[in-house]
């Protein structure tokens, strides 16, 4: 990966508006998107937020893919990027997080072009002065999942993929050690989200889903009285896992209304 560039100078206080917020990734940013955003507007109350989100069960941040007859276009070409660089030149702050970017692998990216790909968008958010959040890949396939598991898992989730269980678990060795590499160029790693896998190891858990999001918001905020405190309880998760549910099938799936504002 080449050398970030450095982060652009943030406007002064007499020309700065309202923070951005870039949140990217698939399925699990689904779920906690909206309790992000509510975390994000509670901690920076009253200053207004503003919010950019691409995410969806499934998706990719190079393939276009999705679930069932659901198809969202790669978030690297999506249009959010584009979006993100007006928004971020007359804000005070931007903070961005990168998460679930594993999906590509079962839908036969080559490991380079999806580091090639993350390395583009990471490009491109630090060239907005972005504060900039990922996640690894928190499964271990080899460890946690096994190959009859995986077989399992991608015939449930990916049916029509074609890659192999050594070729998925040799991608997601590739891909992270790729992020942990990331922390040497100022970006946040945020790490120890395998203590919450769910039962199907690709999703965290619901029965922690609090938990987990209010240690990614703790992480992405970077305030450290924020670890002492849930930030996302647990009425807030319930909120955010219903509004997903409404999401994907009023929007995504039967297109009964217009995407809300601010997502792709």
């Amino acid at each position: 990966m080449t050398s970030l560039p450095s982060s652009t100078t943030l406007p002064t206080p007499a020309e700065s508006t309202n923070p951005l917020f870039i949140f990217l990734g698939a399925s699990n940013l689904a779920r906690g998107y909206t309790a992000l955003v509510k975390a994000a507007e509670n901690l920076m109350h009253p200053q207004p937020c503003e919010f950019l989100g691409a995410m969806g069960p499934g998706r990719g941040y190079c393939a276009p893919a999705g679930f069932l007859k659901v198809v969202y276009p790669p978030i690297a070409s999506c249009g959010i990027l584009p979006a993100a660089k007006k928004k971020a030149a007359h804000s005070s702050r931007v903070v961005a997080l990168i998460t679930d970017v594993g999906n590509d692998i079962v839908y036969g990216v080559p490991t380079s072009r999806i580091i090639s790909t993350l390395s583009e968008i990471l490009q491109d958010l630090s060239a907005m002065g972005a504060e900039i959040s990922i996640t690894s890949i928190s499964v271990d396939l080899e460890r946690d999942v096994g190959e009859c598991g995986y077989q399992v898992l991608r015939r449930i989730y990916f049916p029509f993929s074609k890659i192999s269980f050594d070729e998925a678990a040799q991608a997601t060795k590739e891909i992270n050690r790729f992020i942990e590499n990331l922390s040497s160029q100022g970006i946040h790693v945020i790490r120890g989200l395998d203590r919450y896998q769910g039962l199907d190891r690709i999703h965290h858990s619901l029965l922690h889903s609090s938990r987990v999001w209010s240690l990614i918001a703790s992480e992405i905020f970077h305030s450290p009285n924020d670890k002492t405190r849930r930030l996302v309880p647990w009425s807030l998760m319930r909120e955010s896992l219903i509004a997903n549910c409404v999401r994907i099938l009023a929007t995504d799936f039967f297109q009964l209304r217009e995407r809300e504002p601010g997502l792709f």
